[in-house]
């Protein structure tokens, strides 16, 4: 069996809501941008697993909070949305 690069599949961020963890989001993404560079050793029970650039990441589903955005205003899903991944 070929073995094919690694996904990270994110989902319910919610960006331009009220409730979105956005920092966190954003430190999230950067942590993924620099397996690139570095990749990272975790423990995982008793074995070892590294964890090195994903070949895809999937954004699967209400990344986007466009029925109750952050001061009514849907541009700030816009902004939200953007800064990351830049």
């Amino acid at each position: 069996m070929r073995k094919t690069g690694a996904y990270i599949i994110i989902s319910d961020v919610h960006l331009g809501s009220k409730e979105c963890n956005y920092n966190e989001f954003c430190d999230f993404f950067e942590w993924i941008c620099d397996l690139e560079n570095k990749p990272k050793i975790i423990k995982c029970k008793d074995k070892e697993v590294t964890i090195k650039n994903p070949s895809k990441i999937i954004l699967l589903g209400d990344i986007f909070e466009l029925l109750d955005p952050e001061d009514f205003d849907r541009d700030n899903v816009i902004k939200d949305f953007m800064r990351p991944f830049i």
